[in-house]
């Protein structure tokens, strides 16, 4: 079973999150800021991390400049309602390994989640 950290402050994110993966066998754990979401990484192991860009107590930003180097990041996705190039072009050159603008279309969500865990 692969697990999931989803760090987003909408709690509809979440629940469409969790609706579109019910069928695969994937354990997700939520959080809805950013001091959460580093907390999580640092204390658990997770295959893929879900990251919204803004976020209270810290955005997706602070949160990848803090893991920055770790040997045991997983592979994660940046998720923001701002469909801006330049923002995406930064957001893949800070280690990002996909990113997915909102609203999330349930079908690129599976196709990015399935190719990163190759499952």
């Amino acid at each position: 079973m692969h697990k999931i950290l989803v760090a987003d402050d909408e709690e509809e994110v979440h629940l469409l999150i969790k609706a579109a993966l019910k069928d695969y066998d994937i354990q997700i754990h939520s959080v809805y800021n950013g001091c959460d979401a580093l907390d999580e990484i640092y204390r658990h192991h997770y295959d893929l991390v879900l990251l919204d860009i803004l976020m209270p107590k810290g955005s997706g930003g602070d949160f990848m400049r803090a893991t920055l180097g770790r040997a045991t990041l997983p592979p994660i996705v940046m998720i923001s309602a701002m469909n801006d190039a330049t923002l995406i072009k930064n957001a893949l050159g800070i280690g990002a390994a996909a990113f997915i603008v909102k609203p999330i279309d349930t079908t690129e969500l599976r196709s990015t989640i399935k190719k990163l865990l190759k499952c």
